[in-house]
């Protein structure tokens, strides 16, 4: 609901939803913290600009040993997100690690072209040389 709002342009909105949706993501990793929750505590603290929480868990996420291409799909929609809200200085290089995330989900398996292609929190990243490629690497999947 918050990112249809902040899509229609109504932000003060979004941003409320957003905070209360972070405050039951933090509570669900207190109560159990594992991949999911994780995971999503890490998209709504990039959602809310919380760069040092939501980087923590980008990395901690990024460094597990398994592959798994949705798990790193779920790090570059963080990290887009964070390019968002991140000081001007800080943007590119968000966008660059986001666009490594992405390529990194497909090379560990992710092939759901029509879901990188319209997830909202990817648009930041649909004008990019790399992104085009992912979209067409996809297209040529079985």
């Amino acid at each position: 609901m918050a990112t249809l709002r902040e899509l229609q342009g109504e932000a003060a909105e979004a941003t409320s939803l957003q905070e209360r949706c972070r405050v039951m993501r933090q509570e669900l990793v207190d109560a159990s913290n594992d991949e999911k929750n994780q995971i999503n505590l890490m998209l709504i603290n990039a959602r809310c600009g919380l760069v040092e929480p939501a980087r923590r868990l980008i990395d901690e996420l990024g460094a597990l040993p398994a592959k798994n291409g949705e798990l790193q799909l779920e790090r570059a929609r963080a990290l887009t997100q964070l390019s968002v809200r991140a000081a001007e200085a800080d943007r590119a290089g968000l966008i660059e690690q986001a666009l490594t995330a992405l390529e990194r989900a497909v090379s560990e398996g992710y092939g759901d072209a029509f879901r990188v292609k319209s997830e909202p929190d990817l648009l930041p990243l649909r004008n990019e040389a790399r992104f085009s490629q992912v979209l067409a690497g996809l297209a040529g999947k079985p």
